[in-house]
């Protein structure tokens, strides 16, 4: 039993040594404008979402993104 939780306690350390954070996101301004019938409307969208992850190994990653976007 003691040789077993010992083997899970490496390879979880083994897991933990190989995995990296990484940071990244997204920003974005945009502005367009639609004529209809001789009605013109712009409309502005703004957005900021960060990014922050956990890679596991080189095919997993855990992360999340909060943000705001404005429409």
């Amino acid at each position: 039993m003691k040789k077993i939780v010992l083997s899970v306690i490496v390879a979880l350390i083994a897991i933990t040594a190989n995995a990296q954070v990484y940071v990244g996101g997204t920003f974005g301004v945009g502005s367009d404008k639609v004529e209809t019938e001789g009605t013109e409307v712009r409309n502005t969208t703004f957005k900021i979402l960060p990014e922050v992850g956990y890679e596991l190994s080189e095919d997993w990653s855990v992360g999340t993104v909060v943000g705001y976007e404005y429409r």
